[in-house]
């Protein structure tokens, strides 16, 4: 979780490739799911980890967007921001046809060794229509995690643990190495 200032650079000038290629990007950041939660009413949902590294370079893009650029001391104070969080933050993005499967609240564990880490909140943007709608899935939700970075151990493989409406538990594989 700590970033070097030739990451900031770096994730600058790739955030100066726009919004489009910050979504390409923001694939590589989905955290893979453990185990398939097959026959599910709702539909698998998406995880995905935020870092420093892709907190500066979506700023740097969405400034690009508006014709702005994101300079080095700025995108330090993201930096800044971020670690003052104390905090590692997963995003999920659940969806169903309904609005009553959409998760509230969201129960979500993150399980390392023998050590299971609650996070210290959730926020979520409420539920919205997709642009699929009325077809499926017609709604989703994206809720965002904070888990505390002082029981987290970055060197070390995690699990989280997602449990559905229904009870059925889903499984990610959380490499922290993995990601900038």
């Amino acid at each position: 979780m700590n970033i070097t200032d030739a990451e900031i650079k770096e994730a600058i000038q790739e955030g100066n490739k726009g919004v489009y290629h910050l979504h390409d990007i923001r694939k590589k950041y989905i955290v893979p799911v453990a185990s398939d939660a097959f026959g599910l009413k709702y539909y698998q949902p998406i995880v995905n980890i935020n870092t420093p590294y892709l907190t500066v370079l979506s700023v740097a893009a969405l400034k690009t967007n508006k014709n702005e650029t994101l300079s080095f001391s700025e995108a330090k104070k993201w930096v800044d921001i971020y670690k003052q969080s104390k905090s590692i933050d997963f995003t999920i993005e659940t969806y169903g046809n309904s609005i009553d499967v959409i998760f509230n609240p969201i129960n979500i564990v993150l399980k390392q060794g023998d050590n299971y880490i609650y996070p210290s909140s959730t926020t979520s943007l409420g539920v919205q229509r997709t642009t699929s709608w009325p077809n499926d899935p017609s709604y989703n939700e994206n809720h965002t995690s904070f888990f505390p970075t002082n029981k987290i151990d970055i060197n070390q493989n995690a699990t989280l643990i997602l449990k559905m409406p229904d009870n059925t538990l889903i499984t990610y594989n959380v490499v922290f190495s993995n990601y900038k």
